[in-house]
């Protein structure tokens, strides 16, 4: 098994994509099996839509109260071939967020 981890930065410190404007997007194009998004969750994030190859497959709400970096999406057994995962900033937070960000820090695709 070949795996493959796409990170601009060693941590969230960097984050390798933050944003809060209303339908700003992460595209990632990629070729495996499998798929993770690795994000900030912390007290200033908000909520992101995930599609897959053009369908919504979840709504996540990145809201913490303390700061961790984790992944807050997977998906498995996909078709060895190309996929593509876009993250929808929605400018929305549950009521407990001080602000609507929504960081990327890392993909993680399998072969």
């Amino acid at each position: 098994m070949n795996d493959e981890t796409i990170k601009k930065q060693e941590s969230s410190k960097h984050p390798e994509f933050e944003q809060k404007d209303l339908s700003a997007t992460a595209i990632l194009s990629f070729t495996g099996t499998g798929i993770a998004w690795i994000a900030l969750r912390c007290e200033l994030c908000g909520i992101a839509r995930v599609l897959l190859d053009g369908s919504l497959v979840a709504t996540i709400d990145t809201f913490a109260s303390t700061r961790d970096t984790e992944i807050v999406f997977s998906q498995r057994d996909l078709a060895a071939q190309g996929h593509t995962l876009v993250i929808e900033v929605t400018g929305t937070a549950s009521p407990s967020s001080g602000d609507v960000f929504v960081v990327v820090d890392a993909f993680h695709v399998t072969n």
